[in-house]
């Protein structure tokens, strides 16, 4: 009778279901989309600053 030595835990692991698709939605959305999104939020951010500053009826400050 043979006996199997090798412990089970040194056996590379298996992937989790749809890991494969998580991974390259996330490669998607860092390669392709993170940056003209903060782009666009920092944009969007500084117009609402100028339009509290408007409404407001503040100086420009430098």
């Amino acid at each position: 009778m043979s006996t199997n030595t090798r412990s089970p835990l040194k056996d590379k692991p298996l992937r989790l279901p749809g890991q494969s698709l998580d991974e390259e939605r996330r490669k998607l959305f860092e390669d392709k989309l993170e940056m003209p999104v903060l782009a666009a939020l920092l944009i969007a951010s500084m117009a609402a600053m100028e339009c509290w500053r408007h409404y407001a009826k503040q100086p420009p400050s430098p």
